[in-house]
Parts: structure tokens; sequence; C-alpha cells
């Protein structure tokens, strides 16, 4: 007997209370950009490139009217291109530091296997 196929449906909910114009920081407009960047954006590629594969998309996504209303607020673009800016800033000093420590941790190693 042939299995019918598996079905997976996802169901997004998305609220994020009213954080604009109430600083960034921990609980202001990073929030929201952060739930952007990391949740909406990702969920949305993921689903772009399900279709372009042939591969049908069942997925319930709900949005809260105060986050619909944030997403479209003037505030938001321009304030989630700085926070992308900065998180990029920040991922390159975090990298330029990681290959700094494993440049040391070599020199310590190839030190170590010298003076024996």
């Amino acid at each position: 007997m042939k299995r019918p196929p598996t079905t997976l449906v996802l169901v997004l909910h998305g609220h994020i209370p009213d954080v604009l114009g109430h600083g960034t920081w921990p609980h202001g407009a990073n929030w929201l950009y952060e739930a952007a960047a990391e949740t909406y954006l990702p969920f949305l590629v993921a689903v772009e490139k399900l279709l372009v594969a042939g591969i049908p998309v069942k997925a319930t996504v709900g949005m809260t009217p105060v986050l619909c209303e944030q997403l479209q607020d003037p505030r938001f673009a321009p304030g989630f291109d700085a926070y992308l800016a900065q998180r990029a800033r920040a991922a390159q000093v975090w990298r330029q530091a990681r290959c700094a420590r494993q440049a040391l941790r070599r020199h310590r190693c190839q030190r170590r296997h010298l003076c024996r």
C-alpha cells in the first residue's frame, strides 16, 4: 500500500510590542530589527527557495496590528538599515579578533614545539 505524501504546515505568529520610539536596547527598536533580520526575512527567503524548486508551501503567518504598523512606520526602514550595518561591523570585528586569537594560538604552539 502506498503511503500518502507527508504534509508540513507551518504556523508562524509574529508579535512584537510597540518598540519604535522607545530607544534601541534592550527592549527598544533593536528587538523589532532583530526579529525582522533573524525570523521574517529568513522565512521569506526559505519560502522563495522552496517555490523556485517547485515545492508548494503551506504556511499561515499571523501578524498582529501592532507589528504590521511598526513594519510600515517610516522610521523602520532607516533604522533597520542602520541595525544591519551595525551587525555587519560587529561581525567583522568578531572575525578579526577570532583570526588574531587563532594566530596567537598557532604562534604559541610553534614556540612550544621549537623550545623542546
